[in-house]
């Protein structure tokens, strides 16, 4: 049984475990993450981030490396919940302006409520374009006080 946040209810695995993919790569000397259904899947998003800010977000919700290739590191979870707050959390990090508020943001997104949680990733995954999704994080940062 896994319980990421206050609100969640327990989870039992039953059935067929499907995995999560976020590959971290260097494209043009920036660190990007790209976020995979499925292995060989097209990404649903693909966000610049530092890596020492996504290898704090790993340590936290204990991501386990898959495989370390020399395009970078992939991730890989069979928990929903955490492929993704690690998108919004990748998501958010791009407009927050201090980056002394990510033990903050940590904080807000553990303690959102699984259908908040669904609701910011599907604005960010349907949104046009990066201004788009910029626009929807300082909404989130705006509403949760996390600025």
């Amino acid at each position: 049984m896994t319980v990421l946040s206050k609100t969640s209810a327990e989870v039992s695995r039953e059935g067929r475990i499907f995995l999560r993919y976020i590959c971290l790569s260097r494209v043009k000397g920036r660190m990007v993450a790209e976020f995979k259904p499925s292995k060989n899947a097209k990404p649903l998003a693909r966000i610049g981030i530092r890596a020492e800010y996504f290898n704090k977000f790993a340590e936290i919700f204990k991501l386990e490396i898959a495989e370390v290739g020399e395009r970078g590191v992939v991730y890989a979870t069979d928990r929903d919940e955490v492929f993704d707050l690690a998108l919004l959390y990748a998501c958010i990090l791009r407009v927050l302006r201090d980056k002394k508020m990510v033990n903050v943001l940590v904080d807000v997104l553990q303690g959102l409520h699984p259908f908040e949680l669904v609701f910011w990733n599907y604005k960010l995954i349907n949104a046009r374009d990066r201004y788009e999704q910029d626009r929807i994080a300082r909404a989130f940062l705006m509403l949760y006080g996390v600025r």
